[in-house]
C-alpha cells in the first residue's frame, strides 16, 4: 500500500488515477446537540468509514448500545489503497483523508479484539456505558 497524503491538495495537483468518486457510510450518535459523534476504530480512533452499509450494519452490532443514526457523503476514494476525501468539504485543499474499513480489516479486527469499535467520546447520555461514561470524564479532565 502506498504512504497515504495528510491533505487533499497533495493528489489534487496531481494524477488522479486510481481515484473514484462513490458514496461512503458513517455512523454517528443521534441527540439534537451542535457537535459529531461517531463510531470510531478503538485502536486508531479513526472515523468508521465503510463503502458498504451491510458491513456498517456489522460494525454497529459490535458497538454498544445507543441512539445513533447512519449518515452517507460523496468521497474521492482510492480503494485500492483503502483512503478517501468527503468531497465537499468546507477545508477545501486542507481536507484531511478518512480511512475506508475494508471487509478483511474488520474481520482481521473482530478476531484479534474483543472491543474493536468505539462511540467517540464526549456525548453524555444516560444510553452510555460506565466505561465511556469515565472515557469521558478523563478527556474532559485533561481539557480543562
Amino acid at each position: 500500500m502506498n504512504e497515504i497524503p495528510k491533505k487533499l491538495g497533495e493528489v489534487m495537483d496531481k494524477d488522479l488515477a486510481g481515484f473514484q468518486q462513490v458514496q461512503a457510510h458513517f455512523l454517528e450518535l443521534s441527540h439534537g446537540l451542535m457537535g459529531f459523534f461517531p463510531a470510531l476504530v478503538r485502536e486508531t480512533e479513526d472515523i468508521v468509514v465503510c463503502l458498504d452499509k451491510k458491513l456498517l450494519i456489522q460494525v454497529m452490532e459490535r458497538l454498544p448500545k445507543r441512539k445513533s443514526k447512519f449518515g452517507e457523503f460523496q468521497m474521492l476514494a482510492n480503494i485500492d489503497n483503502g483512503y478517501g476525501f468527503e468531497v465537499g468539504n468546507h477545508n477545501g485543499k486542507e481536507t484531511k483523508p478518512l480511512r475506508i474499513l475494508s471487509e478483511e480489516e474488520f474481520e482481521k479486527r473482530i478476531q484479534e479484539e474483543e472491543k474493536p469499535f468505539k462511540w467517540a467520546p464526549g456525548l453524555v447520555g444516560n444510553d452510555m456505558t460506565e466505561e465511556e461514561f469515565i472515557e469521558t470524564l478523563e478527556l474532559a479532565k485533561e481539557r480543562c
